[in-house]
């Protein structure tokens, strides 16, 4: 039996998650050996794009662009690719873990309200929009890890505002994919970010010298981000752009699972929780949709 499109689109965004809850703890091992963030970032671009590349070989795939995507592809490599991603790494240093995580995850809310402009086509459903709110507050209780650090966000650093500026790039980007972008394979897709935010990065590598790496771990961080971007572009194929990025942020569960596994973090009462909401969310965004829409 043949799964629908939707399903189909679920699972693939559940692997990103998955692989994407990963990152934190390579993140945490690139940190003790690499020079810097920029130098972590760099080799991290290139492995995701050795990955793009050779998924895009295999497959068999030809470099085909429809000539009204050109220039949102361009637009959306470097809006992603480069400017979120540096002021993601910019910032990160500039504030708290909590507002980092807070900030970051308010994507999906973003994509929302972009996507009043934009996407108008993709009306969501009572349960579309129960899922994604009841997502984002999961998430943001399980990053938190308990109800006094997330009462401890407060906004107004340089950094917070860096890290919400990296989100509406993202939010953006996505968008902007879902409306513009049509008829490009992920292969391309990933290809193509990679491909220019290896070209923005590889000047300020050289420049500070930062050109070796002995440290497998970017690497590894490369193959994670570049197979899961392959899997969130064939998801937002077959979702809702506000549907694909709520999914996401399972992430915050597979990064306190592997956490627990890997790094003998503790699972706090608070974050179970929190789990439990983003099970919950998934469930209602991966329903059947009725007719009836808002």
């Amino acid at each position: 039996m043949e799964l629908a499109p939707k399903h189909r689109g679920v699972i693939a965004v559940l692997l990103a998650s998955a692989l994407w809850g990963i990152e934190p703890i390579l993140g945490k091992y690139a940190a003790l050996t690499a020079d810097s963030s920029l130098q972590t970032t760099f080799f991290r671009t290139l492995a995701a794009l050795l990955v793009a590349a050779l998924y895009f070989t295999i497959r068999g795939e030809q470099f085909t662009v429809p000539k009204g995507s050109r220039w949102p592809l361009v637009f959306i490599c470097i809006s992603s690719g480069v400017v979120a991603d540096l002021l993601y790494y910019t910032a990160v240093s500039m504030t708290s873990a909590v507002n980092t995580s807070v900030l970051s995850h308010l994507q999906p809310i973003g994509i929302i309200l972009l996507g009043t402009i934009w996407l108008r086509h993709e009306k969501l459903t009572l349960l579309d929009i129960t899922g994604t709110l009841l997502m984002i507050l999961s998430a943001l209780i399980v990053t938190s890890r308990s109800l006094d650090d997330l009462l401890a966000f407060e906004f107004g650093t340089v950094g917070d505002l860096l890290i919400l500026s990296a989100t509406f790039f993202w939010s953006l980007s996505t968008v902007v994919t879902k409306y513009y972008v049509i008829g490009v394979s992920p292969a391309v897709i990933v290809v193509s970010r990679f491909t220019l935010s290896s070209l923005v990065f590889l000047p300020f590598v050289l420049y500070r010298g930062e050109f070796s790496l002995n440290d497998l771990t970017p690497y590894a961080l490369g193959l994670t981000t570049g197979v899961g971007l392959l899997l969130y572009f064939y998801a937002l194929q077959n979702l809702k752009a506000a549907q694909t990025s709520s999914l996401e942020l399972t992430a915050t569960f597979f990064a306190a699972a592997f956490g627990y596994l890997f790094l003998a973090e503790s699972v706090s009462w608070f974050q179970v929780f929190g789990i439990c909401g983003l099970t919950l969310g998934v469930y209602l965004l991966s329903k059947h949709e009725e007719p009836a829409t808002l």
